[in-house]
């Protein structure tokens, strides 16, 4: 079973997002493949550095009276789980 059946090939292939196309995707995996074990790290770091960007913005939407500290650990429940990010909260007091 699919997510997107429309979007089956005759060949197998599933594309990796609805909205591109696969001529893009083809090009997007050679920029891929050309790229080093470094620059992969690289982009990596900077698509998690982009996603906790985005998941602060939304956090200072919904708690605007939060503390960037207070921020901070809302976040850690998210990515950690409440009970993990309470322990770790425990163990940063002392």
């Amino acid at each position: 079973m699919t997510c997107f059946p429309a979007m089956k090939s005759t060949m197998g292939y599933r594309p990796q997002a609805e909205d591109t196309s696969r001529a893009a995707e083809r090009v997007q995996f050679e920029i891929y493949r050309g790229m080093n074990a470094a620059e992969k790290i690289e982009r990596v770091r900077a698509l998690c550095h982009h996603a906790n960007d985005l998941t602060m913005a939304g956090l200072r939407r919904q708690h605007p009276k939060d503390t960037e500290q207070q921020l901070g650990w809302r976040l850690a429940a998210l990515r950690l789980g409440d009970g993990l990010a309470r322990e770790l909260a425990a163990r940063s007091r002392g």
